[in-house]
């Protein structure tokens, strides 16, 4: 039997130096090949430390308040959200579902969500299984199904698939 080994090679690469490779025209998922991570995992990297995507002026920055110790370390190791980054970070945790957003956004994506809705069959909710979800969350799904004449497990199921579907997550049937 033979074994056999596959060399991965590690590059090292600062956060510096991965806003400077983006905003000099690096796509974040060839970005994240190079690196050898999960397109998802360097987003998150980044976010850690406080680097946003900033559409108006379509450049990628730092927004923490010590760029000499946060963007100075490599991209590939553990990555944790540094004091100096806590502030920003915690700014964008805003735990609120359902945040009100502009009022034409609001009505397509309502208009959307009554779609996806109406796309769930009631008969293939036919396996109960419970999730845990907390008290705020609970109450603002209950509110806003009731507010619009939703079942809750139809609506919580529509949700489901929807952020399934946002995070490019392929559901196997059996």
């Amino acid at each position: 039997m033979m074994i056999y080994t596959i060399e991965r090679k590690v590059i090292q690469m600062t956060f510096q130096e991965v806003i400077d490779r983006l905003n000099n025209g690096t796509n974040l998922l060839d970005l994240a090949k190079e690196l050898n991570i999960e397109r998802r995992s360097l987003e998150n990297k980044l976010a850690t430390r406080a680097i946003v995507y900033v559409k108006e002026n379509e450049i990628w920055e730092y927004k923490g308040n010590n760029p000499t110790i946060s963007l100075q370390t490599a991209v590939t190791s553990r990555t944790v959200t540094l004091d100096c980054d806590k502030a920003f970070v915690d700014s964008l945790k805003v735990d609120t579902p359902l945040k009100s957003k502009p009022k034409e956004h609001n009505v397509n994506m309502e208009y959307q969500l009554f779609l996806d809705y109406k796309s769930v069959s009631q008969l293939k909710l036919d396996i109960k299984k419970t999730i845990l979800v907390n008290k705020l969350q609970f109450t603002s799904l209950k509110q806003y199904s009731e507010l619009n004449g939703l079942k809750l497990n139809q609506f919580i199921a529509t949700l489901i698939k929807a952020g399934l579907d946002h995070y490019q997550i392929n559901l196997k049937e059996e």
